[in-house]
């Protein structure tokens, strides 16, 4: 956890202010109690889970994409790692719009992630978006939710932004078969087109697994249970996030999924031995000629659908 040191004075007076704050050796949070309540009986709380860390840059973005639905029966948990850019004091300047958030030095963003699962109430249903990311309208899916009672998954498709070319385009995400090989390499899934309902059996992130965590733990909570997929996305993401970083880290992340399913490694390549081939490429060539390629490929720009 981090040390508060004579440079967090300011901080620490400002925090002071603030109901049911606190501010130790150990780190700093704030806890905004009457949000955390589920005021409406008959309406599910979604709880947006957020990992931090040096993200001044995005994350009032995303802040003020959840303060500005029309559903709001959200709670807004965000995990810091200990920022120094001015994360902490814009989540301070933030608090009576977060209902939770600390700031203390984790063992990386699976972890923090952890953290914030552990924070949302039972029966809540759970989104997990990166600082950079952006939240579309949760109506379309809320209805949904409240129509079927036994839904546990909601799969969204999501919105991809390329920062290089200033581009969006829309990823069609699907219902994967947990134990199809072929599927596996295919990538169906994104966290930010992923809504889970927590509950006591919910899995949690696997941190020694890798990157790929996000995968292994989408894969396990739809696992036996009731899932819908909805043609509409749910968040924008931008590109170049943890597993969109190519290296040997990344394949050998995806080989510990699989591991975990206990799915052979050796058949997903085969399945699609030219995914594999080109996932190895891109692992295996510097990142300068991975941005060159992403920036002069031909794309589909986003149309509304």
């Amino acid at each position: 956890m981090p040390y508060i040191d004579n440079k967090c004075h300011d901080i620490v007076s400002r925090l002071s202010l603030i109901t049911s704050s606190s501010v130790t050796c150990g780190g700093l949070w704030h806890s905004n109690r009457d949000l955390l309540e589920c005021h409406v009986l008959d309406d599910p709380k979604i709880s947006i889970v957020t990992a931090t860390f040096n993200s001044i840059k995005y994350i009032d973005n995303l802040i003020e994409s959840v303060c500005n639905q029309s559903y709001k029966n959200i709670d807004l948990i965000i995990i810091d790692g200990g920022s120094d850019d001015g994360t902490v004091e814009l989540l301070i300047e933030r608090s009576d719009v977060i209902s939770f958030w600390m700031s203390e030095e984790d063992n990386g963003i699976y972890d923090a992630l952890n953290k914030g699962m552990k924070l949302c109430k039972d029966d809540s249903f759970v989104v997990v978006l990166g600082a950079d990311d952006e939240l579309l309208e949760l109506s379309p899916f809320i209805e949904i939710i409240k129509n079927d009672h036994k839904i546990k998954n909601v799969v969204t498709d999501v919105i991809q932004y390329n920062l290089d070319r200033n581009e969006k385009s829309y990823y069609s995400c699907h219902l994967p078969k947990v134990d199809n090989y072929s599927d596996f390499l295919s990538f169906p899934l994104h966290h930010q087109g992923f809504i889970t309902k927590k509950t006591s059996s919910t899995p949690f992130y696997k941190c020694d697994i890798g990157v790929h965590s996000d995968l292994l733990f989408m894969l396990k909570n739809l696992e036996g249970e009731i899932t819908v997929k909805v043609d509409k996305p749910l968040a924008i993401y931008k590109t170049g996030g943890l597993s969109d970083q190519y290296s040997l880290k990344n394949i050998i992340s995806l080989r510990k999924v699989a591991n975990e399913l206990n799915m052979k490694f050796y058949k997903i390549c085969f399945f699609k031995p030219l995914v594999f081939i080109k996932l190895f490429i891109k692992a295996i060539l510097p990142k300068f000629f991975i941005r060159l390629v992403r920036v002069f490929s031909i794309g589909k720009c986003f149309v509304s659908r």
